[in-house]
């Protein structure tokens, strides 16, 4: 994946003033949350933004590490004009030409929504976005994720939300009695836009989740946590599935909270729920220092991350059942992946994955084959198929894409994890000028995904997509092939061109393998 320069942004940003209206309005809409003014998009002055929004009580203090409180309606107008501040990260390494580093400012007082819309829009179907970061990292503040084209380019309204990641928002502390803090500012987030969405243009009974890797994961977590009242009408999942959490978590990682609590000095205050109430009262720079200092074996996965609890994640077993007896938000989904998720260079590697054991002797090739296979490719196949059981519309692709927008990225390592993100937000139009398939290809699957959101039901399936679909076993091909050989135009395949290595690794339905307790 690739990152804008900061040069390329400013250009835009110039441009964007200049091509500005002489005679300034400022965006502003009056929602049951209170007034927020916003800001013409600085990427396109025909649409407006609304940045930064807060939607929770700021978890400092007690309520770290504690359940999101949302925040009572304000009588006092709403400031939305910039982006807030990012949840703190987990120190990480990440590849230098990923789209994954980024330099935003970085709080605990985090909890905030960005709305694009454009003026005039009413009941407009809604997509809301979820990032993602393997549950240590991420934020909405990212170029990557700017909802201004899509907003420009569709009649739909696009939203994305900030939530808590690393110990933040999975504490994995005996003390806590609430965990997956971060999955629960994911659902107050969605709640929030529901309540407030058609002030800003959007129809709340017409609202659709979507989102990457771990974003992609809460996606279908979602599905199964909030199974009776899923707010929305529609799922779509790229590159993450609920079965994700158990490379990142699932067994007793109490040992990490202990072993952090000794780093920040908070190990000896007594008992766990003064540890507890230590950790709270520390600065929270001293708490990321101190994940900088553990020695956290799983590398890029399984430090502080989502918890078996059995209200919003739920082991192998039970996601087992629950998918057998259709124990889900039986809504229709969009679900898949890039064709080559662990392609070398790329923003994943095998190595990251310190909960999986790989066979020896296998070629870097073969490895990254057999990793996407097994965290990717078969937990997709796996949650069409259970939809497709329950005769749920379900949707898959596959994504092939793999475009030099800009020089440092190497088109040879195929479609790596997240490539498509950079169409589906239009991002690579201020990558210089993309050519014109290029451009068609954004057009065609931002197209998509707001045709999807419309009506999740059929919207794929009518003109002028008029996509099939999935069946696991059918006569026809119903695997959708996004960018197959760079064309414009989707093609279809028998899903079992891709999906024979996944009968030759020993998974579980959700396509994993179990993670052992700790």
């Amino acid at each position: 994946m690739m990152f804008l320069s900061g040069s390329l942004i400013s250009l835009y940003l110039c441009l964007s003033v200049a091509l500005a209206d002489p005679v300034p309005i400022t965006p502003t809409v009056t929602a049951p949350f209170g007034t927020i003014i916003g800001r013409k998009g600085r990427l396109n002055p025909t649409v407006h933004e609304y940045l930064g929004i807060p939607y929770a009580k700021p978890p400092t203090g007690p309520l770290r590490f504690a359940p999101p409180v949302r925040l009572p309606n304000q009588k006092t107008p709403i400031t939305a004009k910039e982006f807030g501040l990012s949840c703190p990260s987990q120190p990480l390494s990440v590849p230098a030409n990923t789209a994954f580093n980024f330099t935003a400012l970085e709080g605990e007082d985090c909890l905030s929504i960005n709305i694009w819309t454009k003026p005039g829009r009413n009941n407009a179907p809604v997509l809301v976005w979820i990032y993602g970061g393997g549950f240590i990292f991420g934020t909405s503040n990212n170029i990557l994720y700017d909802g201004t084209q899509f907003a420009a380019n569709n009649e739909v309204v696009i939203a994305s939300l900030n939530y808590r990641t690393n110990v933040f928002g999975f504490p994995n502390s005996p003390a806590v009695s609430t965990e997956n803090l971060g999955i629960l500012d994911q659902r107050l987030a969605l709640e929030w836009i529901r309540d407030n969405i058609k002030s800003f243009g959007g129809n709340p009974s017409q609202m659709t989740l979507f989102g990457h890797s771990a974003g992609g994961a809460s996606v279908e977590i979602h599905s199964y946590a909030w199974a009776q009242d899923p707010i929305v009408k529609g799922y779509i999942s790229q590159s993450g599935t609920a079965g994700l959490t158990a490379l990142i978590g699932g067994g007793d990682n109490y040992y990490r909270w202990g072993n952090l609590t000794e780093k920040v000095g908070c190990a000896t205050a007594g008992t766990e729920k003064q540890k507890l109430e230590c950790m709270q009262a520390l600065p929270w720079e001293n708490i990321t220092n101190g994940m900088k200092a553990l020695d956290l074996s799983d590398k890029a996965l399984g430090a502080f991350a989502p918890r078996v609890d059995g209200k919003i994640i739920f082991s192998f077993e039970e996601y087992k059942k629950r998918a057998d007896n259709g124990l889900f938000a039986k809504l229709p989904m969009l679900i898949g992946n890039t064709d080559a998720e662990f392609g070398p260079g790329g923003a994943l590697s095998p190595n990251n994955i310190g909960s999986l054991q790989f066979p020896k002797g296998l070629t870097p090739e073969q490895l990254d084959t057999l990793a996407s296979a097994i965290v990717f490719d078969c937990p997709a196949k796996e949650a069409a198929r259970v939809r497709a059981q329950h005769k749920v519309p379900i949707w898959r692709y596959r994504y092939f894409g793999s475009f030099n927008f800009n020089s440092t990225h190497d088109i040879t390592i195929g479609a790596t994890h997240g490539a498509e993100l950079l169409v589906l937000f239009g991002t690579a139009l201020y990558m210089g000028n993309p050519p014109a398939r290029e451009r068609a290809v954004i057009m065609w699957m931002q197209a998509a995904w707001t045709a999807f959101a419309a009506d999740p039901s059929t919207g794929l399936s009518s003109a002028p997509f008029k996509l099939p679909l999935y069946k696991p076993i059918s006569l026809s091909p119903t695997l959708i092939r996004l960018t197959f050989k760079e064309e414009v135009a989707p093609s279809l395949a028998y899903p079992q061109e891709y999906d024979g290595i996944c009968y030759l690794v020993d998974l579980i339905p959700t396509g994993l393998e179990r993670r052992g307790e700790e």
